[in-house]
């Protein structure tokens, strides 16, 4: 089991960063493929760690710490960007005037 998610996890990280590359239009989607695609690296090395039986687990809750920080900072900047132009359109910001 451990050896089909060491396959498919790499799968998981990259298929929701070639979203954010096609299709990028909102924000908060594109803060929704960052979140899948943590989860996916977040998976790949509890996998690996499994596999290895290492006892250096502190990785995937240093992981885990970033991914909360990285969803609360991605809420905030899409409320003041939605405050400040009325949508989450990535290309309705004015980045020059930034």
């Amino acid at each position: 089991m451990s050896e089909y998610m060491l396959f498919m996890s790499p799968m998981i990280i990259f298929c929701p960063l070639m979203s954010i590359m096609l299709t990028s239009n909102h924000l908060l989607g594109a803060l929704l493929n960052l979140e899948a695609s943590l989860l996916g690296m977040l998976l790949f090395l509890t996998s690996t760690l499994f596999l290895s039986s290492s006892s250096d687990a502190i990785i995937i809750l240093v992981i885990l710490t970033m991914g909360a920080c990285e969803a609360s900072i991605g809420l905030a900047c899409v409320c003041i960007m939605t405050r400040s132009y009325g949508n989450d359109h990535v290309k309705s910001m004015d980045f020059p005037s930034c």
